[in-house]
This record gives structure tokens, C-alpha cells and sequence, in this order.
């Protein structure tokens, strides 16, 4: 029940139809003229604040751009930016992935046409072609122009006019007058290249290429799963893999978070270590099943040894001469081999020369779970499996097999875990549950 509540708390949060805003769309009191009269006025008004000179510091707007896609792709939001003038020509800017001849991922200015419109409501309408802003409307899929056109006519199922929503001095909510994704307009604080810049710098801190890119939405009590924060088009579900219930949804990088369509922002905390939007939603980077999963090599700083782990060192150190005389010990670490034969668990590495620049590793299995939230259970099975290099060493060296186990003895328990980077984490510090070893692995 509590996963169903707060999955219809995001749901409320991050529907398209809902926009969350403080702005109003009827901010003074026309009702004693005609309806004409007042959409006259209101349109009037809108563009007014379009043209409006910015404030020192402000650059034009920023135009948080969202399409709807189409039958078989979802698609991210985009970072456009604007100047509209009085003449009704408007300069907009972007570097986003669907520009053409030869522009995509350039930063690009494109200067067009616009027009406040008078329907039922305002409609602010860009209506020439705009290198920028068009491509996403184009009914043909930018995937494969120019060699197909989408039957149905929809492209990305991008607008060209917007119907205003609800605006202020600093907000101007859009809704695509075809499709219906909302966007919105909002007072820009930077240079434009600066925004870009500072939005990319965002979303490599607190997304990789290289990690899974999977993370809790919390609330006080209750999680769900969120996946594809780094692309853009997220989907939101009740659980990571085949969710019986889940809600896709797009979103824009800022200098400072990210921002959902229907103008739900994310920011970064202050300590680094989430994403919160109001009191208690929270995005957190699944961190610590990253670090469960991880095969690559984290080693343990040396100072964070243990007496006990100091000592089968040593003991490590004099058996592998055994193996050749040049060899020594070197480190102690959790990962997985590289080596033929490799299994993931408690790693040594050793020198295997004179002038300790040259290495080799050896390696016993350890079983990690997840044992709740930033907590991590190592485990030795009674005859844990041993690579190919351990196997290898062990032909002279005869008591590696039963030092490493020792080690490996010594690193079972459960830990918590404090990453050193709570996004994507390259160490940790494990604080062993009963007191007894706390070890530092970078």
C-alpha cells in the first residue's frame, strides 16, 4: 500500500497534465469587458514580458522544451534559449542533438518569426522555420531523415505554437497546441553558453555513461525506481526490471539538478549526496547496489589495516618468495581479476619485482549482497573458488591458498557504507556492524 501511495504521489508530481507552477494566467480583473477584450489585453501583456528588457545578470529566457514523441520513442527534453522582440523576430539557441547541417551537439543561433496569436486563449506561435526549435517539429523522424518519413506525420511530436498556460514576470507555461507537452519559459541567469556548460558539468556529476544510471524516487516512508536519468527519458516504476506499474517521463539537466516536464525541479542538496524537490522527494542514486555489483578493483588504504590483516600481509609477503624471491606483497582489495579463470572477491596484489613497478594479482571468492539500505554483507563459502594466478603461485607457494583465505575470513561481516561520492562513487569506507574493523577502499 505504501509503494501505491507514493507511486501515485510521483504520478500527481510528474504527469503531463498537471502544472505545477505559481503563476497565473489571469493576473488582473477583466471581467467587466468582453472576452475578446480580455484575451486582447492578456496577449498583449505576454508579450510585453516577452520583450520586457532583462534584468542586469538575466540573458533572455530559457525555454524548457519537451515533445511528446511517438509510437516507439520517447524522447529527453531540450534547453533551448530565447530573445524575443518587438518587431517580432526571435533569436533562439540551442546545441541539442536534432540540429541539422551538420550542427548537432554545436552550439547554434537561429533567428525566425514569432507571433502572439488570439484563439481561445494566448498562443505564442513560431511561424517561419527555425533551425533550432523546427527540427523537433518536423514530421520527419530525425533518426532517419532524410530517408523516411513517419506515416502518421509526427517526428519527435514537437509544436510550433504553444498555448500559454499560465505566466508571470520570471514563468511562462506552454502547452504544445498539437501534442500537448509542456514547456515552459523561464527568466535565464546566464550567459547561454555558460547555461550549457553548467548543465553538463550537472549531469556528469551526478550521472556516467559507465554506471548503471538506476535510482531511488523516496519520500519519507515509501520508494520507487526511476531509470534513465542520464538520457533524459526516464521511466518510474514500482520496481527496477519489469515494473507492474510505471510512468515515463522526460526531463532537462540544469546548472543546479534537473527539471520534469510540468516544471517539477530537482535540486542538488546541499551535502551532495541527492536530488530533492520540496520537503521530502528525494532522487538517490542507487550507490550502494552499485558498489554490491561492482567487479572493477577497490583497494584498501593500508592505514585502515587491521592487526589481524597486518599480519597475514607480512605472512603473505614471506610464502609468495616461495614462488620467486623477487615477488613481495603489495595490496589488499576488493574486485575481480583480470587474469584467466577470474572470480570476483578479496584480491592481492603483489610485486613482482625488485623495484616494486611491476604487478600481478591473485584472487579468492567472496559472495556481496546488498544487506539494506548502505549496507554490504561479504561472505566466504567453505571452499571458495581461486583464479587461475592463486592456483598458479600456489604449485611453490603452498600456503597462499589458506592466507588469503584467512584474509578473506578476517573481511566477512557486514558493513555500512559511505561512499566517497554519492552519485558515482570511486571508494568507499566500510564501517564493519561490530565495531571491530573499519577499512577505507579507494
Amino acid at each position: 500500500m505504501k509503494r501505491h501511495n507514493i507511486f501515485r504521489a510521483a504520478l500527481a508530481l510528474l504527469l503531463p497534465g498537471v502544472m505545477m507552477t505559481s503563476c497565473k494566467f489571469e493576473e488582473d480583473d477583466y471581467f467587466s469587458e468582453s472576452a475578446a477584450l480580455r484575451i486582447d489585453k492578456t496577449t498583449a501583456e505576454i508579450k510585453a514580458k516577452l520583450c520586457a528588457p532583462t534584468a542586469e545578470g538575466e540573458q533572455g529566457w530559457l525555454m524548457q522544451t519537451f515533445v511528446a514523441g511517438n509510437d516507439s520513442t520517447k524522447f529527453e527534453g531540450f534547453n533551448l534559449f530565447a530573445k524575443f522582440y518587438e518587431n517580432g523576430k526571435v533569436l533562439l539557441a540551442s546545441d541539442h542533438r536534432y540540429l541539422r547541417d551538420g550542427n548537432a551537439n554545436k552550439y547554434t543561433e537561429s533567428t525566425s518569426l514569432y507571433e502572439m496569436l488570439q484563439e481561445e486563449g494566448p498562443v505564442l506561435a513560431f511561424n517561419s522555420w527555425n533551425d533550432i526549435l523546427t527540427p523537433l517539429s518536423d514530421p520527419v523522424n530525425p533518426i532517419h531523415a532524410p530517408g523516411q518519413i513517419i506515416k502518421d506525420g509526427v517526428g519527435l511530436g514537437g509544436d510550433n505554437n504553444f498555448v500559454v498556460m499560465g505566466y508571470s514576470d520570471d514563468v511562462i507555461n506552454l502547452v504544445g497546441e498539437r501534442y500537448r507537452a509542456k514547456s515552459r519559459l523561464l527568466r535565464c541567469d546566464r550567459p547561454w553558453e555558460q547555461y550549457i556548460a553548467d548543465a553538463k558539468a550537472t549531469k556528469a556529476a551526478i550521472s556516467s555513461a559507465t554506471m548503471p544510471g538506476h535510482y531511488y524516487i523516496i519520500n519519507e516512508t515509501d520508494t520507487l525506481y526511476l531509470k534513465n536519468l542520464r538520457g533524459g527519458a526516464t521511466v518510474i516504476g514500482d520496481r527496477l526490471e519489469y515494473p507492474a506499474k510505471y510512468t515515463e517521463r522526460a526531463l532537462v539537466f540544469t546548472p543546479t539538478g534537473v527539471s520534469f516536464e510540468g516544471g517539477i525541479d530537482f535540486v542538488i542538496s546541499d551535502d551532495k549526496t541527492k536530488l530533492v524537490s520540496g520537503d521530502s522527494l528525494q532522487i538517490v542514486a542507487m550507490w550502494d547496489q552499485y558498489i554490491v555489483d561492482r567487479t572493477s578493483l577497490w583497494n584498501i588504504d593500508d592505514a585502515t589495516y587491521s592487526d589481524a590483516m597486518k599480519t597475514v600481509a607480512a605472512q603473505i609477503n614471506t610464502e609468495i618468495k616461495k614462488h620467486n624471491t623477487a615477488w613481495s606483497f603489495a595490496k589488499i582489495g576488493f574486485g575481480r581479476t583480470t587474469g584467466a579463470g577470474a572470480v570476483k572477491g578479496v584480491v592481492v596484489t603483489l610485486y613482482t619485482n625488485a623495484q616494486k613497478t611491476k604487478t600481478n594479482t591473485v584472487c579468492m571468492e567472496m559472495t556481496s549482497e546488498r544487506a539494506g539500505f548502505g549496507k554490504i554483507k561479504y561472505s566466504v563459502a567453505d571452499s571458495p573458488k581461486t583464479d587461475k594466478n592463486l592456483q598458479s603461485v600456489s604449485k611453490k607457494a603452498t600456503n597462499m591458498p589458506t592466507l588469503v583465505k584467512n584474509l578473506a575470513d578476517i573481511l566477512a561481516g557486514t558493513y555500512d557504507i559511505t561512499p566517497d561520492n554519492y552519485f558515482m562513487p570511486t571508494g568507499a569506507t566500510f564501517t564493519a556492524l561490530d565495531g571491530s574493523k573499519t577499512i577505507v577502499l579507494k
